[in-house]
């Protein structure tokens, strides 16, 4: 009976959620007997009704393809929750309202209907050229941006209606794939939606079913309205969302006297304590806690508001007819027929006065117009949420400025995508370059600047700020990576005589790290569910501070749960690169393990070089089993390449013939040394100081004799230089001998034979210098046979060669391992650091083989429980299994010593115990 009766509980939670998809536009509101539901026939096909959310910023807002915003349908329940994850929720319900005279009626056709919650819109219906309505399939769901196209094949997603388009990488504002506009099947990897804002939402949805009219018999005014959502998540907009209303005549007659209005039920909690104001020279409806307080709420309740953007425009005038009544009413007398409905919004210049505290709702209006067969309107409103009425006015007017501009505001750069691999102990946390080419919409300017990388528990609530011991964030600066490009928090932006603005303490602009891609973090439990989230930032303007992107659920923001390494578990590994073949004195390529380091093969790989029309480029082959894996890459400035679950990166010398470094060759006792090279001529040949028997003279001061030889040491060949100078003969040198013998501080210069390109010439000249350092006391001097090097750049060319091999993962388990396998915690007390609440009791079972049967048993020997452990199945719990404490009957066990049993097929058995202290 208990299974049975979990079951039909299981299936009654499974079909509450699967009407998240599947809902019809049905709100319980019932906070008093006049609110009633209206029930209505069903007569479309399933999965037509589409609830979802605008998320990416703080107002967590539900919407849907059918007129409603602001309510959580399936559970009838006011939504509109701010801040993001609070659970402090700001609307029951909202929509709009699309009132006219037809055939000497007043009509109204509602979106969202505050006395019962209900719309007489319907998703996917509208006219054919015979003005019968029809069932139009193909792009009924409600469409988030976000969704694309990463989720287009997982939620089988229509496609995008206002198509894709290439990323432009280098800016370049030339004409190119960042201008074009291509349908699904046109775009390739790269592309993304045409958008306005960070998450945009699109629905269109129609009057044309007279079956969903509240008033029995009445007619249908024929529109469909197209519905549009904006949402961002920068530190200064985060907190709107706007809704754009297009709303068409699909009818075969005008609609005269057309009204069109944002009919609002704001909540902020406990509703009977709401007042409503407004702000008429901003076109601002709002709400507020008359008492400013609301139980269990964690902070004091703030104002919501709607503010009124864009109406249709007036023939007579040719200007907008904007915002033309206020008026609130409460739920005792919500109009309740279309004729009262469409008396509310036509009460032109009635702006109503709030008096006292009460459940409200208030409509904003505007009209009237005529609407002609085929001619659209449009209405655009903006919500907002505030701490307070200055902060909402300044809100409204920021979002006035942004609708004025186009939508078109400054920018971060976009948000990186983000990978989380977990490991035994450890979380691998790895992110793309793609925010790097993000170009400012106002500036045009590509401004980024660097990375920050933030660590939660819980991930609730806002990132914090730069300082990592600040406490009063769940979310947790980890590390920050910027450019090396000299712009820190105290450099000066675009300074001149007269501005030399700083940028502001508040945002920390890094330390000109270099950039990075990876970071391994090894603070972490195993076991434990952590939440990381990856934001890139730019360095601002003097009229602007450094933005910083917002976080995107599954896109720069995600949770991983580090486990334990599966028994006999080798890891992949990567080998020295070795330089076989060229004179190339760049740093050896890096080679480290990617995020997919599963993919990584036993092989051998060589690194090629090619050069043509004064390009470099380089190539990768697989020795092993012949393959050609990276071809022509043409980056040698050190940007990673990915491929078989490797990072590969190559950093060519910037020039040629610059001093590189200088060393004894071998075991050399003596404290002299050469320092100061600079090269006159640009060659790659290095220099080699050689300390004969016979030494050299110079040719200036005339016959010095040296104790050593300079010869030029040529990658294939070696020849002594022509001539060596003296100069500066050592400022202290003070006498004859010392002017005529090498003393510190000697400037010592070559001169050679070399070929001039510009002229196609011979000539002779300086070619290099250097400055010998000689310790005036305790000196001890080289002896015959010592060389010193002094090794100049050479670039990357055809002759270089490098080869470097790779080891793929192992698993090898073996009998004698098994003793590896733990319980954790063992001793289980109370609970544990891993579980969510002392109601999801868990334990571990670590170091489990891939496949094996773990069987617990009592002291006294009674079977307690099986767990089936399987990677070929469930391949996210590599090495481990959760027990949640429950027996095989689905009760708790009691507290105790038990006994568990593992079998592992191939492997071998193993037994050990644990305790339970309750």
């Amino acid at each position: 009976m208990k299974r049975k009766t979990i079951f039909w509980l299981f299936l009654a939670l499974l079909i509450a959620a699967f009407t998240i998809y599947s809902i019809t536009p049905l709100v319980a509101k019932t906070k008093s007997a006049s609110s009633k539901i209206k029930v209505m026939k069903q007569t479309y096909p399933d999965n037509m009704f589409d609830l979802r959310y605008q998320d990416v910023g703080q107002l967590y807002l539900p919407i849907t393809n059918y007129g409603i915003h602001g309510n959580e349908i399936s559970t009838g329940s006011a939504g509109g929750i701010w801040p993001k994850g609070s659970g402090q929720a700001y609307i029951f319900g909202g929509g709009i309202w699309i009132g006219s005279i037809k055939n000497g009626n007043k009509l109204v056709s509602v979106g969202y209907n505050p006395n019962s919650g209900q719309s007489e819109l319907v998703p996917g219906y509208e006219y054919d050229e015979t003005h019968n309505y029809a069932f139009k399939s193909d792009s009924v769901r409600l469409l988030l941006s976000t969704d694309y196209p990463s989720r287009i094949e997982e939620l089988n997603l229509p496609d995008w209606p206002f198509g894709y388009y290439h990323p432009d990488p280098d800016g370049d504002p030339e004409t190119n794939d960042a201008d074009t506009v291509y349908t699904w099947e046109e775009a390739g990897e790269g592309y993304k939606p045409v958008t306005v804002s960070v998450q945009d939402g699109y629905a269109w949805f129609s009057d044309v079913d007279q079956t969903y009219k509240f008033d029995t018999g009445a007619d249908i005014l024929g529109i469909n309205v197209v519905q549009q959502s904006y949402a961002w998540n920068y530190f200064f907009n985060e907190d709107f969302v706007f809704l754009t209303y297009d709303i068409i005549n699909v009818s075969d007659q005008p609609l005269s006297d057309t009204y069109l209005g944002v009919v609002v039920d704001p909540d902020i909690g406990d509703s009977q304590d709401d007042m409503v104001g407004f702000d008429e020279s901003r076109n601002l409806g709002y709400t507020y806690d008359f008492d400013g307080r609301e139980a269990g709420w964690s902070t004091n309740p703030g104002y919501v508001g709607y503010v009124f953007l864009e109406s249709p425009v007036d023939p007579a005038t040719g200007e907008q007819l904007g915002l033309t009544a206020f008026r609130i009413f409460t739920i005792d007398v919500d109009p309740g027929t279309d004729v009262e409905r469409y008396d509310v919004m036509a009460a032109n210049g009635t702006y109503d006065v709030d008096s006292s505290p009460e459940d409200k709702r208030f409509c904003m209006p505007t009209g009237p117009f005529t609407l002609q067969p085929g001619d659209t309107a449009r209405v655009v409103v903006g919500i907002l949420c505030a701490r307070d009425l200055t902060a909402l006015q300044a809100a409204c007017d920021l979002a006035q400025q942004m609708y004025d501009q186009g939508w078109v505001s400054p920018s971060p750069p976009a948000e990186p995508q983000l990978t989380l691999i977990p490991g035994d102990g450890q979380a691998l946390i790895s992110w793309d370059n793609e925010a790097e080419s993000s170009i400012d919409p106002v500036t045009g300017e590509q401004d980024f600047e660097g990375y920050r990388l933030y660590k939660s528990r819980s991930g609730i609530g806002p990132l914090g700020n730069w300082n990592p011991s600040d406490p009063t964030t769940e979310w947790q600066l980890v590390a920050q990576w910027d450019l090396e490009n000299g712009i820190t928090n105290g450099a000066p932006i675009n300074p001149d005589d007269v501005y030399n603005s700083r940028h502001p303490d508040d945002k920390y602009l890094g330390e000109d790290t270099g950039l990075a891609h990876m970071y391994i973090d090894t603070e972490v439990i195993s076991g434990v569910e952590y939440h990381y989230a990856i934001t890139s930032y730019d360095r601002g303007t003097p009229a602007l501070r450094s933005l910083e992107c917002g976080i995107i659920l599954n896109k720069n923001r995600s949770s991983v749960r580090p486990g334990f390494y599966k028994l006999g578990y080798e890891k992949p590994r990567t080998f020295p690169v070795t330089q076989t073949g060229g004179y190339a004195t760049c740093a050896l390529p890096g080679v480290t393990l990617s995020p997919k380091s599963h993919e990584v093969l036993n092989a051998e790989y060589e690194i090629r070089f090619q050069e043509s029309n004064g390009e470099k480029t380089y190539s990768v082959k697989n020795v092993t089993n012949g393959e050609e894996v990276i071809s022509n890459f043409p980056n040698l400035n050190g940007e990673q390449v990915e491929f078989n679950g490797i990072y590969l990166s190559v950093q060519d010398e910037s020039s040629s013939g610059q001093f590189k470094n200088s060393e004894w060759i071998d075991e050399v006792e003596t404290n002299w040394s050469f320092d100061e090279f600079a090269p006159i001529k640009m060659f790659e040949i290095d220099y080699e100081l050689r300390f004969t028997e016979e030494g050299s003279n110079t040719t200036y001061p005339p016959d010095m004799q040296l104790p050593f030889e300079v010869w030029r040491a040529a990658p294939d060949t070696s020849y002594k230089a022509k001539s060596v100078f003296v100069f500066d003969n050592g400022p202290n040198d003070t006498t004859a001998e010392m002017r005529s013998s090498l003393t510190n501080g000697d400037i010592i210069k070559v001169m050679e034979d070399y070929y001039d390109e510009a002229s196609g010439t011979w000539k002779t000249g300086f070619t290099s210098q250097f400055t010998a350092i000689i310790p005036d006391s305790n000196e001890i001097a080289p002896q015959i046979g010592d060389v010193f090097k002094i090794t100049l750049t050479k670039r990357l060319s055809s002759a270089d060669r490098y080869v470097f091999s790779t080891m793929a993962e192992k698993i090898q388990p073996t009998e004698s391992m098994l003793e590896n396998i733990k319980v954790v915690p063992n001793p289980y007390i109370v609970r544990n650091t891993w579980e969510r609440s002392a109601d999801y009791a868990q334990l571990q079972f670590i170091n489990l083989p891939e496949v094996c049967t773990i069987r617990v048993f009592t002291l006294a020997g009674d079977h307690v429980r099986t767990i089936e452990h399987n990677e070929q199945v469930e391949s996210d719990k590599p090495g481990w299994e959760w027990w949640d404490l429950l027996t095989h009957n689905d009760q708790k066990i009691v507290a105790g010593i038990y006994i568990y049993h593992v079998d592992a097929p191939g492997v071998g058995e193993h037994i050990g115990k644990f305790a339970i202290v309750r």
